[in-house]
């Protein structure tokens, strides 16, 4: 749908199986409403699921190996986007919370960032942390971008992500999630239309249906 609005771009997104391993501020009620089990993993549980557990028990059990099989992914983005005169797009996070900027995930020796700067990243997260590290890195990385989730648990980390590292909130679309963001000044925006978040103004609320 993404590619569709913006037909400049070329996107994939990597899923992994979502929990305690993969996903940094990983909680019980967050993994049960997770869209990673929803859609075609609904669906089509069997090849979907499956493909995402070999995909994740690979990076839990031989990094290594997964590296090199991601390399070899991003390696054929860039080459088919430069076949079609688009710019290549990569959330590295469909379904985890994983700070790919981590020395352990460098490939060849430097950041995923760095070492394919002509790829834009972009992730949602719920890790303050994140955030605060992507805030001082901001100056090295142009083509990463990060936006804070909500959930009701997390409304004092929403507020520093926001008032502290200028970071965009997404909130699923419920009064009582977005009373506190419209009182706080954000703008709206339809985070329905499209997922490229990189490409919205500062100072906004993303807006999000219950799926």
């Amino acid at each position: 749908k993404s590619m569709q609005v913006y037909p400049e771009f070329n996107a994939k997104i990597m899923q992994l199986i979502p929990g305690k391993h993969t996903c940094s501020n990983y909680t019980k009620a967050c993994l049960k409403d997770c869209l990673a089990w929803k859609g075609f993993a609904k669906i089509y549980p069997e090849t979907v699921i499956k493909g995402r557990k070999k995909r994740t028990d690979l990076f839990l059990n031989d990094l290594p190996s997964f590296m090199i099989k991601l390399e070899k992914e991003l390696n054929a983005l860039c080459k088919s986007s430069r076949k079609k005169n688009k710019t290549p797009v990569v959330r590295l996070n469909g379904f985890s919370d994983i700070d790919f900027s981590l020395s352990k995930y460098h490939i060849r020796g430097d950041s995923i960032f760095n070492v394919y700067q002509e790829i834009y990243f972009y992730d949602y997260t719920k890790s303050l942390e994140r955030v605060i590290v992507n805030f001082a890195r901001s100056q090295t990385f142009k083509n990463y971008h990060l936006t804070f989730s909500h959930e009701p648990s997390n409304l004092k980390d929403c507020a520093a992500a926001h008032i502290a590292y200028n970071t965009n909130i997404s909130v699923i679309d419920k009064p009582e999630n977005v009373y506190p963001f419209r009182a706080a000044g954000l703008d709206t925006i339809n985070g329905d239309s499209h997922d490229f978040r990189f490409l919205d103004p500062d100072n906004s609320m993303v807006l999000l249906k219950h799926k």
